[in-house]
C-alpha cells in the first residue's frame, strides 16, 4: 500500500465518524486503527504495512503508552519458572537494532473517543507521518526514564510461567521526540 492510498483511507476514516471499538480495553484504539486501515493483525516483528510502515493508534486526551516492540529472545539469565525474576539481561544495542527495524515509519493516529450505548467508539481526525528515528535518541530516552519496560509475565496456579513478552513503551508526547521528520497526513 502506497503513503497515497493510506492518506485516502485515512482521509474515509475520518469521514465515518464515531465508530465502535471491536476490543476492550486500552488496546482497543490501536486494534481499531489498524483494522479500519485494512492491517491484518498479527506477532511478528515487522511493521503493519507492507513491512515499511507501523501503525499505531492513541486516544487524543490521553497520553498513555505506547508500545513500540515486544523482545525476549536469549536475555534471561536464568530460568523464567524460578520464583525470582530479577536476573533479565537485554543489549542496548540489540533494542536500538529492534527499535530501527521495527518502528523506522510510524503512522500515529488521534482519535477522539466517546461512549455510545456502554461501548467505546472512536473518531480518528488526526495522523502524522513520523520517519527518521535514531538510535541514540530512543537510548537517550532510557537515559532519561522516558522509556519504559513492561514485564508481561506471570507465573500461573501450576506455576508455570505464562511470558507475553517484554514490552518496550513510551509516551506518545516522548514518541515523538524519537524522530527528525514529522508530516501531518490528516
Amino acid at each position: 500500500m502506497q503513503l497515497k492510498e493510506i492518506v485516502n483511507r485515512l482521509q474515509k476514516l475520518k469521514t465515518k465518524g464515531f465508530i465502535p471499538t471491536p476490543r476492550k480495553g486500552p488496546t482497543g484504539v490501536g486494534h481499531c486503527f489498524e483494522q479500519e486501515l485494512g492491517a491484518s493483525e498479527s506477532n511478528i516483528p515487522i511493521p503493519d504495512v507492507g513491512g515499511r510502515v507501523e501503525l499505531k493508534g492513541t486516544r487524543k486526551k490521553a497520553n498513555s503508552l505506547i508500545t513500540l516492540f515486544t523482545f525476549n529472545r536469549a536475555v534471561w539469565m536464568m530460568k523464567q519458572k524460578d520464583s525470582d525474576f530479577n536476573f533479565a539481561e537485554w543489549s542496548t544495542y540489540v533494542l536500538a537494532g529492534k527499535f530501527m527495524t521495527k518502528m523506522d515509519r510510524i503512522i500515529l493516529g488521534f482519535a477522539d473517543t466517546k461512549e455510545i450505548d456502554g461501548k467505546e467508539h472512536f473518531h480518528f481526525t488526526e495522523a502524522i507521518l513520523l520517519e527518521h528515528p535514531t538510535p541514540e535518541q530512543f537510548l537517550e530516552a532510557f537515559g532519561k526514564s522516558e522509556m519504559l519496560l513492561d514485564l508481561r509475565m506471570h507465573l500461573k496456579e501450576s506455576g508455570a510461567v505464562r511470558n507475553h513478552g517484554t514490552g518496550f513503551r513510551i509516551s506518545e508526547k516522548n514518541l515523538k521526540l524519537l524522530y527528525s521528520k514529522q508530516k501531518k497526513l490528516l
